[in-house]
């Protein structure tokens, strides 16, 4: 009964991130980001194309506000491409097992048996929807060992395009296998043996694809963009700098002989590259430097091939942070990089202890920067006693490499110090 179907409905959207530090990760073309949570995500491709690359999980770092797909291979955090699914020219699993048996048991009965205890069990899926046939049944007694070896095919008929179909079923046989129960009809006596105990041994799935097409994980595809066909034309491999295309089954074309003329001076940023237009010379690139413990970490990392005006994010670890009044952006040829220096944590100053230097609780108690200026006011008819601030009761102190001295104020009577002696 075709009103008895489930019926399809379209795919609710990838929920988004509750937006933290990092934002959403770039979304890809026929695919969606799927998000755990605001920390941490994955992509994923529409029905009829596959993920180019593994699968990975992305996570977002709360220092730095960036997400790790971020490297110095992919300093702009582009995302993974899902690429078209073309149609097998075959598709077969072939699967082995074992089954403990004192006896031979005809081949043929043992077949079909095993094929509707596995049925049975809603681990053969695809007989039923007739996108498969179990064929090609073959079985061998072992009197030593006692045991039937047993060897089937299941070769896929129908979406060709889809490996899960074959592949899911395989995966559901492994996991089924201990619970499988062969019922075998005895004709003459009227009876049934019930045998248990099967095994599953391996399970491989082979599939062939047209010409012009390449074969990766077992699905049928031409290269996506940023890769060409390989020396032996079996696969693609990303495009070397220096080198784009634009996909299908051709291999990379290098940047030098591009538009007609020879260039030796034409490259790209990085690997990947997918036009002709990401040729560009080579003076216009530059690669980002600076240290970790100088300059933090620094988005696009160190290492990065970009654009020379593009803007880099300097982020210093906790506890640091770069000079008062100098900005965390700059473009990666900068000729300095700024640095990263201990702060000044004022927090920790209270009333109770400023009054005990005489000193006034009137400044914000917070980090200071680096060559940050604080002003620091003794209480009235207090000043300071020695030093720069000899006879002032008002002074401004700066911030340097995480420590800075506020000093003791001390009580003046027309500027003269007292110093109270105690006779005993």
């Amino acid at each position: 009964d075709i009103n008895a179907y489930p019926e399809c409905k379209e795919r609710p959207a990838a929920a988004a991130a509750d937006v933290g530090n990092c934002g959403n990760l770039k979304e890809t073309d026929h695919g969606a980001v799927m998000y755990h949570n605001s920390n941490t995500a994955y992509y994923a491709c529409d029905y009829g194309f596959t993920l180019i690359g593994q699968q990975q999980t992305y996570t977002c770092d709360q220092l730095t506000g960036a997400w790790s797909i971020v490297t110095i291979d992919n300093p702009n955090g582009t995302p993974p491409k899902c690429q078209e699914l073309l149609t097998a020219e075959t598709r077969q699993a072939n699967v082995k097992m074992a089954l403990p048996s004192l006896t031979a048991i005809d081949c043929t009965v043992l077949g079909e048996a095993l094929q509707k205890s596995i049925e049975d069990e809603n681990a053969l899926r695809c007989t039923i929807s007739n996108s498969c046939t179990f064929r090609d049944f073959t079985c061998d007694h072992d009197s030593q060992s006692n045991e039937i070896s047993m060897e089937f095919v299941l070769n896929q008929n129908y979406n060709l395009m889809d490996k899960n179909i074959l592949d899911d079923d395989v995966k559901r046989i492994e996991a089924a296998a201990p619970n499988f129960e062969i019922v075998i009809n005895a004709k003459k006596k009227r009876s049934a043996v019930t045998l248990s105990g099967v095994t599953f041994d391996s399970g491989s799935i082979e599939t062939s694809c047209p010409d012009r097409t390449v074969k990766v994980n077992n699905e049928c595809i031409t290269c996506p963009p940023g890769q060409g066909l390989n020396d032996d034309e079996t696969g693609c491999d990303v495009c070397p700098i220096g080198s784009w295309s634009s996909g299908g089954y051709f291999p990379c074309h290098a940047c030098a002989y591009s538009f007609g003329y020879t260039y030796d001076d034409l490259t790209t940023l990085g690997e990947g590259s997918e036009s002709i237009l990401s040729c560009i010379p080579e003076d216009m690139i530059c690669e980002v430097r600076g240290t970790r413990s100088h300059n933090g970490v620094l988005i696009p990392p160190t290492g990065s091939r970009v654009l020379k005006d593009t803007t880099i994010i300097g982020v210093c670890p906790e506890g640091r942070n770069q000079a008062f009044g100098v900005s965390d952006k700059f473009t990666c040829n900068s000729e300095e990089y700024p640095m990263c220096y201990d702060m000044c944590d004022m927090r920790n100053y209270t009333r109770v202890n400023l009054e005990e230097k005489n000193i006034k609780a009137d400044f914000e108690r917070r980090w200071y920067f680096h060559n940050e200026g604080i002003t620091i006011n003794c209480v009235e008819q207090h000043r300071y006693k020695s030093g720069a601030k000899r006879g002032s009761s008002s002074t401004v102190e700066y911030c340097d490499h995480g420590e800075i001295s506020i000093g003791t104020c001390q009580r003046r009577i027309d500027d003269i110090i007292v110093i109270a002696t105690v006779v005993v």
